[in-house]
Formats: C-alpha cells, sequence, structure tokens
C-alpha cells in the first residue's frame, strides 16, 4: 500500500505540523488530539510525525500515559505514535505495562505489536505468554487477518512484508499449508497473489496451501501456472494441484461465502497514451465511505505485458491527479479518461501478453480484480477515431515523421542497445561535412536491422491504438490521422518498403543522436 508522502512545500500545511521549530508543551497536547480526533489530512500526519520526532523525550511521558489508558482510542493512538517515532526507550515501561492483570487481552496486543516494531520482543518469546486468553485471541487474530485479506491495499501491505521477512512464510512456506486448514475462502486473494511469488519456494507453498483449502476456483489459476509459468518445477506442481482439485471439487459442495467484496464506487479510469516502448499507465480511483480516495497504478507494455501494479489512498482525488497525471505529463505523456469496461479491456490484453511473455504478474495484481467490476455512474464521452481517405493516406504517409514533433511521441526511439555500434559510425558522419547520402544510407541499414516482421506488427498495432488515444486529446482530426497513415504503412500490404517509412526514418534518426547523447 502506498501512502503518498506528500511535501509540506508542494500542498499547504498548517503550520502546527509542517513548522521546522521543536514544538512546545501545548503544541505537542494540540497535535496529539487532532491524531485521536481523527482530523489530519495524510499530508499533515506525515508532517506531524516529524515535527514530534523532534520531541522526542518530552513526548514519550505522554505517549506511555496513553498507551496505559483503557481507553481504546487512546491507547491505539499511542501505539501507532511510538512506533513512527521510533521510540525505543519505552520499550522497558512497556513491559512493565504489559505485566499489569487489569488490562484486557486485546489492549495488550497492542502493546505487543508495539513492543515488536520497537525491537523490545526477544525472537525466541512467545508473546502469547502474556494474555489471559491466547487461545481466543489467536482465533480473534486470525480472523481479523483473514478479514484484512479482502482489502487489496492491506493485502498489498502484507505481501511487502512477505516479501522483506517481516512474516515468517519465505523461511517456513508450509506455513500457508497450515493456515488453510481452515478452508475459509477468505485465504484466496492471499495464495493467488503468492503463485506470482519471486520466490519459487513461497510459490510452491501457496500451491500445497490452495490443495489444502480445496476452493474449486483455485483451478483455473492453477492450470494457468501449470501452462505459463517460467519454472519448470512450479508448472508440474501446479498440473498435479490443479488435477487434484478437479477431481476433489466433484464431491465438495459449493461454498456459500462469495469472492470477492465489491469495491468502492468509481471516481474514474484513466490511461496513458503510448510511450517508445509500448508502455502505458492505468489509473483507476474510487472512492471509499471514509471520504479517501483509494486508487489503483498499473503500468504495462505491448510485449511484456504487466510490469508493476501498486495500490495507494488520498484524502484528495486533485492530488492523485497533481503527483500521477501531473508527473507524466512533464515527461510528454498524457492520460485519458476511459470507461471501466474499457480499462478491463486493456488489462486483459495486457494479462495474455504477461502469459504468453513467461512472466508472472506483479505480486498484488490478484488482490484488485474486484476493482475492473461494476460500471461508471455516469457514461464516459468518447471520440471515434477518424477514418482516412485513400488520398489523405498518400499524402499523410509522407508526412507521418511529424509525429515525432509532439510530446505523445518524444519517446518514441531505438533503445541504443539495439543499434549495435551504428551510432558511433553516424556520430563520425555527422561530424564531417558531405555526408548526407551515407547518413540517410546508415538510417535504412539501421531500419533493416532493427525492424522485422514481429517489429512492424507491433508498431503497427501501436500507432493505431495511439491513434485512439490522440482523437481524446486533439480537436485536429489530422494529429490521430496521421498515426493512422503511419500504421497503414506498416500493415502486411504495404508498398512502402520498410526503409522508406518517413516515421521509421525520423526514429531511427532520433535514435542516433539519443545514442550518442546529443539529444534533439
Amino acid at each position: 500500500m502506498t501512502n503518498f508522502n506528500f511535501d509540506a512545500d508542494f500542498f499547504e500545511v498548517d503550520p502546527l505540523f509542517s513548522s521546522r521549530r521543536r514544538p512546545s508543551a501545548a503544541e505537542i497536547e494540540e497535535i496529539i488530539s487532532r491524531f485521536v480526533d481523527e482530523t489530519l489530512s495524510i499530508a499533515e500526519a506525515e508532517a506531524a510525525f516529524e515535527r514530534l520526532a523532534r520531541a522526542k523525550k518530552q513526548i514519550q511521558p505522554r505517549l506511555l500515559a496513553m498507551a496505559a489508558s483503557p481507553d481504546p482510542q487512546l491507547h491505539g493512538i499511542a501505539a501507532v505514535l511510538l512506533r513512527e517515532l521510533n521510540l525505543t526507550k519505552a520499550v522497558k515501561p512497556l513491559r512493565q505495562l504489559l505485566e499489569d492483570p487489569t488490562l484486557d487481552d486485546d489492549h495488550k496486543m497492542s502493546i505487543l505489536h508495539t513492543l515488536q516494531a520497537l525491537g523490545g520482543l526477544s525472537p525466541d518469546e512467545d508473546p502469547f505468554v502474556h494474555l489471559h486468553d491466547p487461545e481466543a485471541m489467536l482465533r480473534k487474530s486470525q480472523d481479523a487477518i483473514l478479514n484484512l485479506l479482502q482489502d487489496p491495499l492491506q493485502l498489498e501491505m502484507m505481501l511487502q512484508a512477505i516479501l522483506h521477512d517481516e512474516l515468517p512464510i519465505r523461511k517456513h512456506p508450509d506455513m500457508l499449508a497450515a493456515m488453510a486448514y481452515s478452508q475459509d475462502r477468505r485465504m484466496l486473494p492471499l495464495l493467488s497473489c503468492l503463485l506470482h511469488a519471486p520466490d519459487e519456494g513461497i510459490i510452491i507453498g501457496a500451491i500445497e496451501a490452495l490443495k489444502v483449502l480445496q476452493d474449486p476456483a483455485a483451478i483455473g489459476i492453477l492450470e494457468e501456472r501449470a501452462r505459463y509459468d517460467p519454472s519448470e518445477r512450479v508448472r508440474q506442481v501446479a498440473q498435479e494441484a490443479a488435477a487434484y482439485l478437479t477431481t476433489e471439487s466433484a464431491s465438495r459442495p459449493s461454498s456459500i461465502f462469495e469472492l470477492p467484496i465489491a469495491p468502492p464506487p468509481l471516481v474514474r479510469c484513466l490511461i496513458s497514451t503510448i510511450d517508445g516502448n509500448g508502455g502505458q499507465v492505468l489509473l483507476i480511483t474510487r472512492q471509499a465511505p471514509d471520504g479517501t480516495y483509494p486508487f489503483l497504478d498499473i503500468v504495462f507494455n505491448d510485449h511484456e505485458g504487466i510490469k508493476d501494479c501498486f495500490g495507494g489512498q488520498s484524502d484528495d482525488a486533485d492530488e492523485i491527479d497533481d503527483m500521477i497525471v501531473g508527473g507524466l505529463a512533464e515527461m510528454g505523456i498524457e492520460m485519458v479518461e476511459i470507461s471501466l469496461e474499457q480499462a478491463r479491456e486493456e488489462t486483459d490484453r495486457a494479462y495474455q501478453t504477461t502469459l504468453q511473455a513467461g512472466r508472472r504478474l506483479p505480486l498484488s495484481y490478484m488482490s484488485w480484480q474486484s476493482w475492473f467490476q461494476g460500471e461508471e455512474l455516469e457514461p464516459v464521452e468518447v471520440f471515434p477515431t477518424p477514418e482516412i481517405t485513400a488520398d489523405e493516406q498518400t499524402s499523410l504517409l509522407q508526412r507521418c515523421g511529424e509525429l515525432t514533433d509532439l510530446n505523445e511521441f518524444e519517446s518514441w526511439f531505438f533503445n541504443p542497445g539495439e543499434l549495435h555500434g551504428l551510432e558511433r559510425e553516424f556520430e563520425r558522419l555527422v561530424a564531417q561535412s558531405d555526408t548526407d547520402d551515407e547518413i540517410e544510407a546508415l538510417i535504412s541499414r539501421g531500419i533493416g536491422m532493427i525492424v522485422d516482421d514481429q517489429r512492424r506488427r507491433l508498431l503497427r498495432e501501436r500507432l493505431r491504438r495511439q491513434a485512439w488515444l490522440l482523437a481524446q486529446i486533439y480537436e485536429d482530426d489530422e494529429i490521430p490521422k496521421l498515426a493512422l497513415a503511419a500504421a497503414a504503412g506498416l500493415s502486411d500490404d504495404a508498398d512502402l518498403p520498410l526503409e522508406d517509412h518517413p516515421l521509421l526514418r525520423q526514429m531511427m534518426f532520433d535514435s542516433f543522436f539519443n545514442a550518442i547523447g546529443w539529444g534533439f
């Protein structure tokens, strides 16, 4: 999960939180009261942590007093602040507080979590010995964890904790099967995600856990791993598990629990224009019941599939646009609004590309599937891609090199590693006079070396999709028409040789300049 750490200089934050001065006693009380009342934005909370960190000695007694309070809100906020401020000197008094027989087990668990974060529990220590009813608390904790797994933001945090060994699952993947013996369907999102872990041991552990869970819904995803996973061992174990579950599911009644939980209402979906590597960003923003704005950001391209996936939340939808949409715009990448249905189509295509490329998905991707369900409250306005006549095709094809003047084509060049030293010959030629013909021949040679049939088809489809995006951005129909003409010039039956394609020639020329570091 990503909570944006918004810079106080970017968004106005109350000086109570953003001041560089050490806070006074009165200011400490005011800041704490704002935490207790839950009236801080994410930006204010981040700034408040920094300011309180300047007064650790003064704030520790106050937080310890709150930690001893029977009020769950007070000792809960104290636990958060003690952890965030890393007040390690609070370990001894917290351990003493833990021995208080009047504290209920929920209160003691809050203290134990804080001690663990502060390094106050030894590795071989059993924290449950401090509780009145360890078994009841264990059941309650397991139920709470299973509920959290239904929230993709919370699940993403757990997945990161697993990868960073904050949870012992990497070292003990058999724990997953032990957790699955309850046969609670709420385990399915976690196990589905772990099928794409970078660690083969975790994947095998997740497969074994799915066999124990015995949920028929796992058969399809196991069969997919059996066909596409890059590891031969994973493919074999997944195939065996899918066959086992196919047999078992025939005699198992359907579960009364339905997954996934419906996501919060949709705010909007945005997709970026296509960069020179065929890459795009998809951004889905929703509004949670508490008024915050959770979002999903997916990065994918047209030859490797889904590359990255992460979620976050903000107090203001405009802040998401300022940070993500604004940041992409600075790189010449624009975003356009699309329907949720089109978002599904885009990610489905990227998903299939990922499988065909023999790659695993980003770890948390499977947890976000419910976010592609439902419909918009209002239809999204869409502008159709213009059609071009035969006469326009001829004239626009000759001019399609002009596309590289647009911000949306700023990164459309070939990677330096693909030039195989041709850039050095180009650098030598441009330093001499009367070498235009040699430079033109070098450009043709580069195109012939890089753009094979597979690359030609990839660029053709990339241009067709980019044309639709350009139609959403520009009022002038000629701009998307230039992209369509360029795409038609790359068709299977095009009369124009690839070496003479104006856009490819301009891309190759720009690639040489980029490779030698001259810029354009």
